[in-house]
């Protein structure tokens, strides 16, 4: 670490100017003395010599205070005061600082031997390791190596910074906890440094670096830099590298102190994703994310656990550094709690096996769900949607046709409902409300404010458009907040309307070809594949732009639709309160089923449904 030492107390003075410049303050009086040589030997050639000399000189010293005076000399005095400023040093002591690390390389043998006073910190990782080093150097905790730099007297560090800034300890785990500072504060010895550190241990369960240096930097206080020590393991909170973008913007200087080896063997799951709701007898996603450092190429197992059972196995083939991603795949036969983990088989030369296990709970439930289809007419894809929608055993649906046949709720085991919900307690009974090419003044601006009210607390609304309606004529109403795009006002009727004479196939954005929403197969390739087989389509719904924050997962790829803001979207969804909106900017879904069939088709709404239902029914009620 370079240190800037404290200047000692001194005075400087300095000259300053704060008018025309001295150049052209000399040119002004060469000038102007010029002149007064001139008239005196042009106008006056009679006077005395002695007298002309003596008038020109004084005439001339008057000129001089004149352009001093424009020149406007100003004398400046800088005292130079040593100022002490706090350094903030912030310690890990998560349980990973506890780990005897395996030293076969030799700049890794030399940091420890530096650390422990064997070597001579002039001369770095340049010279050779002694032969009368001790074994034990090899499988030192990075601990022990952190308590044998505290009392190393050859580098000093502790008692060094300690004349230069007074330093102020934090302790972190999952947060930073103010630790105090060594006694004495400004004289420290490297023996008084080392039982400093003897009071704190390793014993944190969890690593949130990018939190606790967050915390630091709310401390208030002045600081002229932030010492961090840590070995990197990182698991929790906030990314350590947005946490060090908020230290730049306050122009806080960072300096990183790493304990541990340049590459220590070690298998790592960073990341499982689990919805925490699953339905009997249905697929469930279950994604980690596994990290590979130290290991040389090989293949390992990777196990999906359910109670402790393996219920689903991956090989994974793993390089030397690098992130893996693992898909699993579980069929929940019982509705009730189930603890869903991911395991990878230990490698012998592993620096840590604990963190090649991680678990959480999934509420299983086989509970059906409400869903409220309305729609203004009976067009294509209203009648094959609907006809889905009652198979799913997973849905209970009832439907409003605003333009449709008299007595069609009259009609034996019908969906239909004889009328829009009025108040808000029919309304709030539903889960999932599919608003088709609904005209807004046959919904009404109460019943659209009830919906907008509904989706705001925890209901999911999809937005499914047509040519007539949806969803420009939203614009003004309640629930163009709640629409994830900004419809096209520009575009005349005729371009609404308008469809292509070739069907046109629509593009996945990379976030929708992992998205659960239009997933179609686990394996990348193949859900690709699947997404190549489906139809085109003709008509897609004109829209400026999606709305900032709004996840994109399907788009027009042709070049004449997309806009300043890339191509436009036809599939998008976004948070609402504490609900979800989905946009689906065509309606010709029913062209899917023409050459993959029944199967996708299924596979699509029954994903779409599926994916907003375990999202709501996690956290919403009615």
């Amino acid at each position: 670490m370079n240190w800037t030492p404290i200047i000692a107390a001194s005075q400087e003075w300095s000259l300053g100017y704060e008018g025309i410049s001295t150049g052209w303050a000399f040119f002004a009086f060469l000038v102007l003395m010029a002149g007064t040589i001139f008239a005196y030997w042009k106008f006056v050639p009679d006077m005395p010599r002695w007298r002309r000399y003596s008038m020109i000189a004084l005439r001339g010293s008057v000129i001089a205070i004149l352009i001093i005076l424009l020149v406007k000399p100003v004398a400046n005095l800088t005292i130079n005061e040593p100022v002490r400023q706090s350094l903030f040093v912030l310690l890990d002591t998560s349980q990973s600082l506890a780990l005897a690390d395996k030293r076969e390389k030799p700049d890794d043998l030399k940091r420890a031997a530096l650390a422990a006073g064997l070597l001579d910190p002039e001369r770095g990782l340049k010279q050779e390791m002694p032969k009368d080093a001790p074994a034990s150097l090899s499988s030192l905790t990075r601990w022990d190596l952190l308590e044998k730099l505290a009392s190393n007297e050859k580098i000093n560090l502790w008692p060094r910074l300690g004349r230069q800034a007074d330093l102020l300890f934090y302790q972190f785990g999952r947060e930073a906890v103010q630790a105090g500072t060594p006694e004495p504060a400004s004289s420290l010895t490297a023996a008084e440094s080392a039982a400093f550190f003897k009071g704190f241990r390793p014993d944190k369960p969890a690593t949130a670096i990018g939190d606790s240096l967050r915390q630091t930097l709310q401390d208030g206080r002045p600081a002229t830099g932030i010492l961090l020590i840590t070995d990197g393991a990182n698991n929790s909170g906030l990314p350590p590298v947005e946490a060090a973008a908020l230290a730049r913007e306050q122009n806080i200087p960072l300096f990183i102190y790493g304990v541990g080896v340049t590459s220590p063997p070690d298998l790592i799951i960073q990341d499982l994703t689990v919805p925490r709701l699953a339905f009997v007898k249905e697929r469930l996603d279950v994604r980690a994310k596994i990290r590979s450092q130290g290991i040389e190429d090989q293949t390992v197992s990777a196990s999906l656990m359910a109670n402790g059972i393996a219920v689903d196995e991956q090989s994974v083939s793993l390089g030397p550094e690098g992130e893996y991603e693992v898909m699993f795949h579980f069929v929940p036969e019982e509705p009730g709690e189930v603890k869903i983990g991911v395991e990878l088989t230990a490698l012998p030369q592993e620096v840590s096996k604990d963190n090649n296990l991680v678990e959480t709970g999934v509420r299983v439930t086989e509970d059906k769900f409400n869903v409220l289809l309305i729609e203004q007419e009976p067009r294509w894809d209203f009648r094959y949607l609907l006809a889905y929608l009652q198979r799913d055993r997973r849905l209970s649906v009832k439907a409003v046709m605003i333009n449709g046949e008299p007595g069609l709720d009259k009609i034996e085991d019908s969906p239909f409902l004889p009328a829009l919900p009025d108040d808000r307690e029919e309304l709030f009974k539903s889960q999932v409300l599919i608003l088709g090419d609904v005209d807004p003044k046959d919904l009404g601006e109460d019943r659209m404010e009830m919906i907008r009210e509904w989706v705001e607390a925890g209901g999911g609304i999809i937005f499914l458009t047509g040519p007539n309606f949806n969803p420009v004529s939203y614009v003004g109403t309640p629930l163009e907040p709640v629409l994830p795009v900004l419809p096209d006002t520009l575009s005349t009727q005729e371009v609404f309307i308008q469809r292509t004479p070739e069907p046109f196939k629509l593009q996945l954005t990379s976030l929708g070809e992992t998205s659960s929403y239009l997933l179609m197969s686990p394996d990348p390739a193949e859900n690709l594949a699947i997404w190549e087989q489906f139809p085109g389509v003709r008509w897609t719904a004109p829209v400026a732009r999606a709305k900032p924050g709004a996840e994109i997962l399907l788009v027009d790829p042709r070049p004449e639709r997309a806009g300043r803001y890339g191509p436009q979207p036809v599939f998008a969804l976004q948070g609402y309160g504490a609900g979800t909106s989905v946009y689906l900017g065509t309606d010709e879904t029913w062209r899917w089923r023409s050459k993959t069939g029944e199967r996708f088709y299924s596979i699509l709404w029954g994903q779409i449904m599926q994916s907003l239902a375990l999202q709501l029914l996690e956290g919403a009620s009615s």
